[in-house]
């Protein structure tokens, strides 16, 4: 099982690809995300998971791509803001693991956490929406034993 790299909660994925697991809880993420500040200036409306996964992964919101951000890949996602909506969100993933470095989440930053107070909980609001995709939890680490080692 390959681990991504300084995850702090890490699950092992069966039954469906990772990235489509990814690209799911991100869209449920911005769903449940609130627009803040100047974001109505990007708001787009409604969209479609695949919109947000594009707008997300090319950081549309973005013009010119601010040298100050650096790029997503495949394997290693950063939502900040998308199509107006603050996320702070980084999900990591492998051929069959999906993992984050992010928590305890915030609800000024990660306004998603109202609906879906941890990582764990989004993974299981996810894995409802997928039929035959499963996942078990194979690594969690606290925060604060993270920052010691």
């Amino acid at each position: 099982m390959n681990s991504p790299i300084n995850s702090m909660i890490v699950y092992r994925v069966s039954g469906c690809e990772p990235k489509a697991l990814v690209s799911r809880m991100m869209y449920l993420a911005w769903k449940a995300s609130r627009m803040t500040g100047a974001g109505f200036l990007q708001n787009r409306g409604e969209l479609s998971e695949d919109q947000v996964w594009q707008v997300m992964y090319e950081k549309e919101d973005y013009p010119g791509n601010s040298p100050f951000m650096s790029p997503n890949k495949l394997g290693d996602v950063y939502a900040d803001y998308v199509a107006g909506r603050m996320m702070k969100f980084r999900l990591k993933w492998t051929d069959d693991t999906i993992g984050t470095g992010n928590g305890p989440w915030r609800s000024d930053y990660q306004s998603f956490c109202c609906t879906y107070p941890t990582f764990n909980d989004l993974m299981a609001a996810a894995l409802k929406t997928m039929p035959n995709a499963s996942a078990d939890l194979v690594e969690s680490v606290a925060a604060e034993a993270k920052e010691s080692r």
